[in-house]
């Protein structure tokens, strides 16, 4: 006699404190330990998703790059600006940063500020360091924000970039408006293109040098499972907006 709604949410949560038992897995976000992680996605991915801090994959693959890998954390204030924040994550970027963390997102009434990343309300050099995951493949005209990222972006400043990158090139048509048919086409419901290897085109056109820095580049063997990240995990894109000082003279 329990309604639908009610019924499935008392399953999701009690699928929760049932993995919660054991050590077979641990996040790197909460720092918790699982028996197991749980599914998640639309093609429901197993061993996907923290049940204490919601993390997916690629957030834990995320968050061991900028921890081992960036100088995000080596004590300088640094200026951050989080688009699309995962709440996983910026719980964490907030104690650290404090008043020069930011957040932003169109929709999310709980983002610091409610933006259209083709039209960012910053000055040029604005910040250090910017966060933005599994956002390009919902914006109409990705050039135009990537543009503008650049923009914002004090000289020497980086970016992470995330995205489902497919085998084939990228592939988009605005006549693909349906969200049923976005779906079939792009993989989910409000994307408006699918990326391919030529993203990083993309990226260099607005500017950045990138370098692609893949799992393994980061993560031990031993430690993919521990981190539920058995199954293939996106490449980071991490894109520097270069100073003076990173300029190449052949003079």
């Amino acid at each position: 006699m329990i309604p639908p709604i009610l019924r499935k949410l008392l399953l999701y949560y009690w699928r929760d404190l049932i993995c919660r038992r054991g050590n077979a897995r641990y996040c790197p976000i909460c720092q918790h330990r699982s028996w197991k992680f749980t599914s998640y996605g639309v093609m429901r991915r197993p061993d996907a998703r923290c049940p204490w801090c919601g993390s997916l994959e690629r957030h834990r693959c995320e968050w061991l790059y900028l921890v081992r890998k960036t100088d995000l954390f080596d004590g300088r204030n640094k200026t951050v600006l989080h688009l699309a924040p995962e709440a996983c994550l910026e719980t964490l970027f907030r104690q650290r940063f404090d008043k020069t963390y930011v957040t932003a997102d169109l929709v999310d009434p709980h983002a610091m500020l409610r933006m259209d990343v083709m039209e960012i309300p910053f000055r040029a050099d604005r910040f250090d360091v910017l966060l933005c995951s599994h956002v390009l493949a919902n914006v109409s005209n990705d050039g135009t924000a990537l543009s503008e990222f650049y923009r914002i972006l004090k000289p020497g400043g980086w970016a992470i970039l995330l995205e489902d990158i497919q085998e084939n090139p990228t592939f988009e048509d605005p006549v693909i408006a349906d969200s049923k048919e976005r779906l079939r086409w792009y993989g989910h419901h409000d994307y408006v293109r699918r990326y391919g290897p030529d993203f990083i085109g993309r990226v260099q056109e607005a500017g950045f040098t990138v370098d692609i820095v893949a799992p393994q580049d980061i993560i031990d063997p031993a430690e993919f499972a521990l981190y539920g990240m058995a199954k293939a995990v996106d490449d980071i894109y991490y894109c520097k907006k270069l100073d003076n000082k990173d300029t190449i003279s052949f003079f």
